[in-house]
């Protein structure tokens, strides 16, 4: 649909702007006498309208901040015609244009650097850009109809939703259990109890075939990327989430037992070690990885975070200006490549 598309979103948003900006306009030249013997009917039409227009343009941004600034732009049109709409534009725009200062801090509609960036599937065969980007927009389509108010179509996102695994999704489903439906807030809660099930199901299914073939390398690494990807996607509380991320890392150490000298399993290492917070380790895994394939720009993302956590910002600099140098797709890592080169100690 027209309205879903990226490109049409910032389209919509600009002429809802304008529109705004228009009414308010006109309410404020009739109000000081520069426009006179209007219908009072007529002046409170166009500012209510011009205040709704405003508000209703947020709901065309990302889904981080479309709520926020729906109700803060309510709020200042309300009070301050045409002055409101400056205002929470201005808002607006120096948050989207805040940089963020780690991976953590990137939303669904970006790709974030976990496990999802080196692109790969349980099976380890790659997946396309292409496809990865499909994704993210389905679930940014996802945010919008469950931010609707259509119940049927509500449910089927969320029986879509409880088919994946990955963080966004989860992260949709606990915003839906704050729905005003009951009904709906019930499958959202059946739904997260179905991704929880297939990752114990998965995780069950691996350790069972590790027993018949306890060398298995792809077996011990599989089995560490669902721990991991598990720990990751806010499916459970604190302690829970520790307890996984450290069966991730015993799982790893047997991997790493059988291959030491295997990039992706030191890769996984890396990011293992970089969420328990062991910088230094995170940083040593990195760099056997990079020795033996210096040219992949998602393992210097990853170191660049490790670095930039113990405090090598030349490291980390070095790493940025390779990465910049390669030009590679995501708009994502250029933002924080950017941020980490602009950075000052």
């Amino acid at each position: 649909m027209f309205w879903k598309k990226p490109a049409s979103k910032l389209i919509l948003f600009s002429l809802f702007l304008v529109f705004s900006f228009i009414l308010h306009g006109y309410t404020i030249a009739t109000v000081i006498g520069v426009i006179k013997n209007q219908p009072v009917k007529l002046i409170l039409t166009a500012y209510l309208t011009g205040t709704l227009f405003n508000a209703t343009a947020y709901l065309f941004t990302a889904q981080k901040y479309r709520l926020l600034f729906f109700h803060i732009s309510w709020m200042l049109c309300s009070v301050f015609p045409l002055l409101g709409n400056l205002s929470a534009l201005v808002l607006f725009a120096v948050k989207i244009m805040s940089q963020p200062k780690s991976f953590d801090e990137f939303e669904s509609d970006e790709l974030s650097l976990d496990d999802e960036l080196v692109v790969e599937q349980h099976n380890n065969q790659p997946k396309s850009a292409e496809e990865y980007l499909r994704e993210l927009l389905d679930i940014e389509s996802f945010a919008d109809i469950l931010i609707g108010s259509n119940s049927d179509l509500k449910r089927s996102v969320i029986e879509k939703l409880a088919q994946k695994d990955n963080r966004e999704a989860v992260k949709l489903l606990k915003q839906t259990l704050k729905d005003s439906d009951p009904e709906i807030r019930f499958h959202a809660s059946s739904g997260l109890k179905k991704i929880d099930e297939n990752f114990q199901r998965r995780i069950l299914t691996l350790k069972e075939e590790i027993l018949l073939n306890p060398q298995s390398f792809d077996l011990h690494l599989s089995l560490s990327q669902e721990y991991f990807k598990f720990s990751r996607s806010s499916l459970a509380d604190k302690t829970t989430t520790d307890f996984y991320l450290n069966q991730a890392w015993n799982a790893i150490e047997k991997a790493l037992r059988i291959k030491p000298e295997n990039i992706s399993v030191l890769l996984e290492a890396g990011k293992i070690k970089i969420e328990l917070g062991e910088y230094e380790e995170a940083a040593n895994y990195l760099d056997k990885a990079i020795n033996l394939d210096s040219s992949n720009w998602q393992l210097r993302i990853w170191r660049c975070e490790a670095n930039f956590q113990i405090g090598n910002i030349t490291k980390v600099k070095d790493d940025c200006r390779f990465i910049e140098s390669i030009k590679q797709p995501w708009d994502s890592v250029r933002n924080i490549t950017n941020y980490w080169l602009a950075y000052e100690n």
